[in-house]
């Protein structure tokens, strides 16, 4: 599809991303050779709501019209709650993020000045959304031991910014401490429509619908996008030294054979915390804390665009 059958195209960029000078010129460059002046506006945001109120207003305006957003997954979750699902508003990522991980996934690494180049012609896909209690996923949610490598990751980023790549790995680092065993009840909808309640001492918990989070690591190596089906990867309790060695594993497909890792296709579940303590998480790199979870599948609910 060329990008003149959209009725505008709305560009934010994400200032927290390094290159965004950078990708700025480059998308001004590019879609001021593809676009009339008028079918188009960039814009930078300015603070941690920009992203949604640019969205919000693009999308209560116009129909049949796109939004690219240079950023992480963040900011792609805060484009993708601030339209909605099933919207006539289409999105297409720039990666521009501290781990890019939905882009791992969608462009196989390829780089921002890749995507912008080849920005002439996208094609356009229906894909699955997550709903996690009142909000959208697009990527994975995950909870436990990994929510607060990633409190430790973005305290590190904010201070350190020039760390920003290195980050995670630092949050694990410096959160070895901490490492516990989480308890928890899943009741998990099967897509085989069969009904299971487990009682689970967990240190990982990630409900997918991509495939790679926290700047690499693979729960759910075989999640699709448009497969109407949740993919969900628990690991049971271990200690920090266990833990090391499956990390490694946690990076490839190799875990999924590993005895503590178990994997289930869902379409619907809930996961209470057995002792009552709030459950905190991550949703597509934002953190979020909850009481209890409560998720389902919204299948083919958004409009997902990618270069051709």
């Amino acid at each position: 599809m060329n990008l003149n059958e959209f009725n505008k195209v709305l560009v934010i960029v994400s200032t927290k991303g390094r290159n965004y000078k950078t990708i700025y010129n480059l998308l001004s460059d590019k879609l001021n050779n593809i676009l009339d002046r008028n079918k188009y506006e960039i814009k930078l945001t300015q603070d941690k709501d920009s992203v949604t109120k640019f969205s919000t207003d693009f999308s209560n305006k116009y129909n049949n019209s796109l939004i690219i957003i240079a950023g992480g997954d963040g900011s792609l979750n805060e484009t993708v709650n601030a339209i909605g699902c099933n919207s006539s508003i289409s999105i297409l990522l720039i990666p521009n993020g501290t781990g890019n991980d939905f882009a791992r996934y969608i462009y196989n690494n390829n780089s921002y000045a890749y995507i912008i180049n080849k920005l002439d012609n996208v094609d356009i896909d229906k894909v699955d959304l997550l709903k996690i209690n009142d909000k959208l996923c697009v990527n994975i949610f995950s909870f436990g031991y990994d929510s607060i490598v990633l409190a430790k990751s973005l305290e590190i980023k904010e201070k350190f910014p020039i760390l920003s790549k290195f980050s995670f790995m630092l949050g694990i680092i410096f959160t070895f401490n901490k490492i516990k065993s989480y308890k928890y009840e899943l009741n998990l909808n099967l897509d085989t429509k069969e009904n299971i309640v487990l009682s689970k001492n967990l240190i990982l918990t990630a409900i997918c619908n991509g495939r790679f989070y926290g700047g690499g690591f693979n729960p759910a190596p075989f999640a699709l996008l448009n497969d109407g089906v949740i993919d969900v990867n628990t690991i049971d309790y271990l200690n920090a030294f266990k833990l090391i060695k499956l990390l490694r594993l946690y990076k490839n497909e190799n875990h999924v054979n590993n005895p503590v890792s178990n994997s289930y296709k869902v379409i619907s579940g809930k996961i209470t915390s057995k002792d009552n303590s709030i459950i905190i998480g991550e949703i597509d790199g934002n953190l979020y804390n909850c009481n209890e979870v409560e998720f389902n599948i919204i299948p083919n609910s958004l409009n997902l665009c990618t270069i051709k």
